[in-house]
């Protein structure tokens, strides 16, 4: 039903904004075009089934080597870490349509600033955002579910570490994707499974969750972390380092801002027990200067002042009608 109604709204929006060719102009169907079109397909198809593989690994591995108690624990302690990944990477996911305009039309330089924007804004948020989840994880955990599946907040740091990697990768490989220039790009998700489950494998038997977390912030560093980043440096001609400092100093700034909250969150609520009380607490003791940080400092100064112009305009233009 659901993929029903987006195809229908899709065709009556291309019907109203009145995108397809005029009668007679439609072009001959030939096959390179056809060829085309079907290697990209299966580019896209191995990069998603990669991506698959990847993720379903985690709890198959936790369930194999630590067993049914602790598959459980991962699985309820992941939840918001997992809702605030799905969130962020909306951001780049609408923008990067856009994107494909821009490659289209050959504008490459608004192309990377809208691209550096996309990226600053998605790690400035993501930031804010782990900050506030590694803090209320455990009280969450304890209030939704039961104290005994909460883990600790060490392992919740390496969680929201990979994370924030995650999302910013994201933002460089769905631009290789819609570049359509995917080359090796399609068998790096299953290498980096492959090398995850094998060095997860043997760390979670030592080391337990840290094991698999480990296995798979360095997996994601080595393999996707790499690849993404020189294919960036190629396209944008710009040296690694701004993909990894100069483009990240605000989110890296917003975080050691945050934890001194984060970390004194534990101790100011030790004395509680009511898991509700303890979760209100900690989400008004770390939740407001979060805000107050993605406001000052995590967003870029000139996406800030980009959005308070649009929203002048748009109250504008409310008023005038």
């Amino acid at each position: 039903i659901q993929a029903g109604i987006a195809i229908a709204l899709s065709c009556l929006a291309v019907y109203k904004l009145d995108l397809l060719p005029r009668k007679g102009h439609w072009g001959r169907p030939s096959m390179d075009r056809f060829r085309e079109l079907f290697s990209y397909g299966k580019d896209i198809f191995l990069v998603n089934v990669g991506n698959q593989v990847l993720e379903a690994s985690q709890l198959i591995i936790v369930t194999r080597t630590m067993g049914l108690h602790a598959a459980a624990i991962w699985s309820v302690s992941t939840k918001l870490f997992s809702l605030v990944y799905q969130l962020v990477t909306k951001i780049e996911g609408t923008a990067v349509i856009f994107f494909a305009e821009m490659m289209v039309r050959e504008e490459k330089d608004k192309l990377m600033v809208r691209f550096r924007q996309t990226y600053q804004l998605t790690a400035g948020i993501s930031v804010v955002a782990l900050a506030v989840v590694i803090a209320l994880n455990n009280p969450f955990v304890s209030a939704w579910a039961e104290p005994s599946l909460a883990w600790a907040m060490p392992l919740s740091v390496l969680i929201a570490m990979s994370v924030f990697v995650s999302t910013i990768v994201r933002c460089s490989g769905d631009l290789i994707v819609h570049t359509k220039r995917i080359a090796f790009f399609r068998y790096i998700y299953f290498l980096e499974a492959a090398s995850f489950v094998l060095l997860a494998l043997w760390l979670s038997s030592r080391i337990g969750f840290y094991g698999v977390a480990c296995s798979g912030l360095v997996c994601l560093l080595i393999f996707r972390g790499v690849y993404t980043t020189w294919r960036m440096v190629h396209y944008f001609n710009l040296p690694a380092q701004t993909f990894w400092w100069a483009w990240l100093k605000r989110s890296l700034a917003a975080s050691l801002i945050l934890t001194p909250f984060v970390l004194s969150a534990g101790y100011l609520t030790s004395t509680i027990t009511h898991p509700w009380l303890t979760l209100l607490i900690v989400g008004a003791w770390v939740g407001i200067p979060a805000a107050a940080t993605l406001l000052f400092v995590a967003v870029p100064r000139d996406v800030a002042s980009e959005i308070v112009l649009r929203w002048q305009q748009f109250v504008g233009a409310r008023k005038l009608q």
